[in-house]
């Protein structure tokens, strides 16, 4: 086996420095994460220099780094303006669509729209790759290839600016969709196009998966034989992901390797069998030089997403060194297909599944050497044992720190999971597949046989999470101690092969210390508020310098598919090192002020739950039924306010100002909860949709007094801030919770002009990102979370 070391080695550590130098808008600690990976880079370098190797690797891994973040920083072209938010006639061919229970969602390209306000104007073309959503009022028939013509509304992709939260819209750009949309209306078909193509296939492949098993069963068998999870139903998501089994339905890895080795096993029994001297030749090369068609043909049956492309890559170079008789060399290989990712992607650095994937496996290749002296039935029962606990251990970290997650039974799942979907359920999966076209009726018999085999993985997943303490969910270690811990991991591997055997064995057992780097919590002597950016929704998180957290709204978009407690608001805290609430304060029963309290309540311990006086909500609103339900299943105190109180917290009071009668209410937005915030001579006040009509209940109450900071009400609607609001409450900052291009077309202009008028300094998450508020009592200090673009993609922008 080759050594770790050696000149691909040097080239791929001053690659990943490259690109961490040239991705300060992807760190929080980019200085001290590229001071490290440089000095790695570095010492490996100097290695190599002393053992009479050529410097020019060093060059090779700059000019890889440096040629892949110019391509891929490249402006992109974006959604014409006139377009923005505007109805109009889209016509588009449809390259991918994915079948839900309540939805179906469709990749458009090849795209041109015509505005319903001007249909006499040439239609504009729409750049990239377009996603709709529909809710169509009949089933669509068309595949892809097949052109359609819908009326819909367009907005530009964009990135949800949270501090440690996900960024569905990077997410989305990643796969080259620069616009979204929604309809609710029929769509037309245009052209058929009949012509075989690989995502065609597919979806048939998934209409027959559809007509052939339960709705119930669709969703895995989906996901584990085509790659799509629009049927994988949330509690069976929930099951995976707290099993620790989620990859072994996520079409990566294992799944390709499968494929690749059975082809290669085949095709080499299959040439054995046809060619008269085969006993003098090896056939391993060309067997495995062939094995690379069934494995892409396999990787785009699967979608090519990023995990497939990525798992491709790493079997493609397997196979080419085999070819090559180099299969003996896997750091080598492993490399090799680094440098290849990061070149072709290289944003993957930073990617949890690119770190999980390339760190198991050299984990794994690490403890190789350990199987030599086993053999037989020992030898498959310890490589199965040690390549589970191997890789759960060595990917715990990285799971802790992307997902937020602990999966304390991941080795009890595993164990039996692994084999019997890897040698049961997934090639009975492939021969179905291949028999469709040949004998459909051994191809259905057989899918049935696989559904079968699935029934004791479900009933495993189900037992697992029956366990106690099997949810887990924690901060984990913050960015900068991931990095030390994997930067530390490679010094010891630099250490290892100078010779010194113990001081690589001392620093790789302390680079685990850096899993306990502190979180970025907020400072004990300063009150901090978040307004996090949610879209058209509201979320805002309270902490006091006694050290108590508490959520003020926890609103956001909710499907079955996202639910922005856990995307926004969990992830947020976590990323300041919380692990309780003190309480959870909901202002009124609408979705976009408390879709995510939920989930909130599962991620976390809290302590009390405030809510108002809303008792037709309780009967009638099943999701803020839940919520209650919730609540009392998990001890947490729920307290209906109907009169105003006041909580304190050492200096820090928290009040609900007295809440409008429900007899004087005309809907929910009137009743609700007021928060108001007091640290020494600052206030704040988060007033969730109240209206015009509460503004003047308040004021008669003689409850508005001079604030420091508001959340604008009702998300800047022209329904609150009334005239006299404005006056009375002389807010010297106003935060504006909106979404971007928002239909409400919040925050509305005259109410922008109006604060802006009376001299209030005005925040916006639509434009600004989430936006950080921290006090000492006296002084209030803003920031927000939008980083400018880097300078390498402005330097390119002005270049063209």
């Amino acid at each position: 086996m080759s050594t770790p070391l050696s000149g691909p080695a040097v080239a791929l550590l001053w690659q990943i420095a490259t690109i961490i130098l040239l991705s300060a808008h992807r760190l929080d600690d980019w200085a001290s994460v590229s001071l490290l990976a440089l000095t790695i880079a570095l010492f490996a370098s100097f290695i190599r220099q002393r053992q009479g190797g050529s410097p020019q690797v060093a060059l090779l891994g700059l000019l890889l780094g440096s040629t892949a973040m110019c391509l891929h920083l490249w402006p992109q072209p974006t959604l014409p303006d006139a377009l923005i938010n505007q109805p109009i006639e889209l016509e588009a061919r449809i390259r991918e669509r994915q079948d839900r229970p309540d939805s179906l969602q469709l990749l458009l390209e090849q795209g041109v729209a015509t505005l319903d306000k001007y249909p006499e104007q040439p239609p504009l073309a729409i750049p990239g790759t377009i996603q709709i959503t529909l809710h169509p009022p009949e089933p669509l028939t068309a595949l892809p290839g097949d052109r359609i013509r819908l009326s819909t509304r367009l907005k530009p992709v964009a990135a949800a600016h949270n501090p440690g939260g996900f960024d569905y819209g990077h997410y989305l750009l990643q796969q080259g969709i620069y616009s979204t949309g929604s309809s609710y209306k029929e769509v037309e078909p245009v052209d058929t196009n009949d012509a075989w193509n690989w995502n065609r296939y597919r979806q048939q492949l998934s209409d027959w998966i559809g007509a052939q098993v339960p709705e119930r069963q669709r969703g895995l068998i989906e996901a584990l034989m085509v790659g799509k999870m629009g049927f994988l139903d949330e509690t069976l998501n929930e099951e995976l992901q707290t099993s620790g089994t989620y990859h072994l339905v996520a079409i990566s890895g294992l799944q390709v390797g499968l494929v690749a080795g059975w082809s290669f096993y085949l095709i080499r029994l299959l040439l054995t069998v046809i060619l008269p001297l085969s006993s003098h030749w090896d056939l391993k090369r060309p067997a495995a030089l062939l094995a690379l068609l069934p494995t892409f043909a396999y990787a785009y049956l699967a979608g090519w997403s990023v995990s497939t492309q990525r798992a491709t890559g790493m079997m493609a170079c397997y196979l080419l060194a085999l070819t090559l008789g180099r299969a003996r060399q896997l750091w080598r290989i492993l490399i090799l297909a680094a440098m290849l990712i990061l070149s072709w992607q290289p944003d993957q650095l930073f990617a949890a599944g690119f770190q999980l994937s390339f760190l198991s496996v050299a984990a794994l290749m690490f403890f190789m050497p350990l199987l030599q002296r086993q053999s037989g039935w020992r030898l498959h029962l310890t490589l199965l044992v040690m390549t589970t606990m191997v890789a759960s251990i060595a990917t715990t970290p990285l799971t802790a720190h992307f997902f937020h997650r602990f999966a304390p039974y991941s080795l009890l799942a595993n164990l039996p999971a692994v084999p019997w979907v890897s040698f049961v359920s997934t090639p009975l999966a492939l021969l179905a597949m291949l028999l469709r076209e040949l004998h459909p009726e051994s191809a259905n018999l057989i899918l049935q046989l696989m559904t079968a085999s699935l029934e004791p993985y479900r009933m495993l997943l189900t037992w697992v999470n029956s366990l106690p303490g099997a949810w887990q969910r924690l901060p984990g270690p913050p960015e900068v101690g991931l990095w030390f811990w994997l930067g530390g991991a490679a010094c010891a591997a630099l250490l290892r092969h100078l010779g010194w055997r113990r001081p690589a064995i001392a620093l790789f057992a302390l680079s685990w210390l850096a899993l306990l780097w502190p979180r970025n919590t907020p400072p004990t002597d300063r009150l901090h508020l978040a307004v996090l950016d949610v879209g058209q929704a509201q979320s805002v998180l309270l902490h006091t310098p006694n050290g108590g957290w508490s959520a003020l709204d926890v609103g956001g978009f909710l499907s079955p598919r996202f639910n922005p407690g856990e995307a926004f608001t969990s992830t947020y805290l976590w990323h300041r090192g919380a692990t309780r609430l003190q309480r959870v304060i909901i202002s009124h029963p609408q979705l976009d002020h408390f879709a995510g309290a939920e989930q909130l309540l599962r991620n976390f311990p809290v302590d009390e739950l405030w809510v108002g006086d809303f008792a037709v909500a309780e009967e009638e609103n099943l999701l803020y039924r839940s919520l209650l339900l919730r609540a009392k299943e998990q001890g947490v105190t729920l307290r209906r306010l109907h009169t105003p109180i006041q909580a304190t917290e050492g200096n820090t009071q928290i009040a609900i100002l007295p809440p409008l009668p429900r007899d004087k209410a005309r809907d929910d937005n009137d009743s609700s909860l007021v928060v108001e915030i007091t640290y020494g001579q600052a206030r704040f006040l988060v007033p969730g949709d109240a209206t015009a009509r509460t503004e003047k209940w308040l004021a008669s109450q003689q409850a508005i007094r001079p604030l420091t900071l508001l959340v604008a009400p009702h998300h800047g609607s022209k329904s609150s801030s009334s005239p006299a609001f404005v006056q009375a409450s002389q807010a010297q900052h106003v935060v504006f919770s909106a979404g971007r291009f928002n239909s409400y077309h919040h925050p509305h202009p005259t109410i922008v002009e109006r604060w802006r008028q009376a001299a209030a300094q005005l925040w916006r998450t639509d434009e600004q990102g989430a936006i950080l508020i921290e006090s000492n009592g006296v002084q209030t200090q803003i920031t927000t979370t939008v980083k400018s673009e880097p300078w390498l993609s402005r330097w390119l922008q002005r270049l063209l």
